[in-house]
């Protein structure tokens, strides 16, 4: 059972972030799970909370809405929303404005349980600056495709532990992948980042624009990401019947939900290839 609900939340992470293989088991069926998707930036809302329940195995596509739930964020100042349900499972904000430095809470209340999460919203690291370099390709290794490479230039700050999601468009649309950042060995220096993937679509041609969104997250959410990263990583690599059931993602829920709650600051900044 415990596999089961392993491939099952795999299947729904295929759906949410467009990876294509599935960990194969053995066919049978599971209780579905809650699962919810959740955050507040310093970004002018409304913000949306997505709320589903994992499908069954012989229905790796259907993610259940959750509907009629009770949804409020609140924060340490005392500020408080209620979300209102727009469509099924999708709850929105209506005048709440994340703040840095504050500790927002998640209260979900649905069919008879609750699930909370806490997360502290940092502040903000700034992009310093974007370039790009020619990259000539080669007929093997990890810098293989020929094109032009990202460079994000930002400056970690001095005694913070600072941990940063980067997020990439090329020409408006997401590239693959959970590209992340931790401080451990480069605190309070200027920092180059350009770890994007080739084959996630990372390479860049003549004409082409960029679009960075730097996220400055807290540590939590810098782990639910890297655990994120390595169960698609198994998914993706180990032969079917084959690998190491790996764990579920990290979750600051309660009450064993799925998915994760997360307060963070967003900079952006863009680059034409030119």
């Amino acid at each position: 059972m415990y596999k089961l609900q392993i491939i099952i939340f795999i299947s729904f992470l295929t759906a949410l972030f467009s990876c294509e293989d599935v960990i194969q088991i053995d066919l049978n069926s599971a209780d579905p799970q809650i699962v919810i998707d959740a955050v507040v930036t310093d970004q002018s809302g409304p913000y949306t909370i997505k709320i589903n329940k994992t499908g069954d195995y012989f229905e790796l596509s259907v993610f259940p809405a959750v509907c009629g739930a009770v949804v409020q964020i609140t924060d340490d100042a005392g500020s408080f929303e209620t979300l209102q349900e727009t469509e099924p499972g999708i709850y929105r904000t209506d005048s709440l404005q994340g703040i840095p430095g504050r500790t927002y809470t998640l209260t979900v209340i649905s069919e008879g349980a609750e699930y909370t999460a806490t997360s502290c919203m940092p502040e903000a690291i700034q992009i310093d600056s974007l370039r790009y370099e020619y990259q000539p390709g080669s007929s093997f290794g990890p810098d293989k495709e020929e094109g032009y490479k990202l460079h994000v230039h930002f400056t970690d700050r001095a005694g913070i532990e600072d941990y940063c999601r980067f997020k990439v468009f090329k020409n408006g649309q997401l590239i693959k992948g959970f590209y992340l950042y931790e401080d451990k060995y480069t605190d309070g220096n200027s920092a180059d980042y350009s770890d994007f993937e080739d084959e996630a679509g990372g390479i860049f041609d003549l004409n082409d624009t960029a679009y960075v969104e730097l996220l400055t997250i807290d540590k939590a959410t810098h782990k639910y990401y890297s655990t994120i990263n390595n169960v698609l990583a198994e998914a993706a690599t180990e032969p079917p019947f084959m690998s190491v059931t790996p764990a579920n993602p990290n979750t600051n829920l309660s009450n064993s939900a799925l998915g994760y709650f997360g307060a963070f600051t967003v900079r952006a900044d863009s680059i034409i290839i030119q």
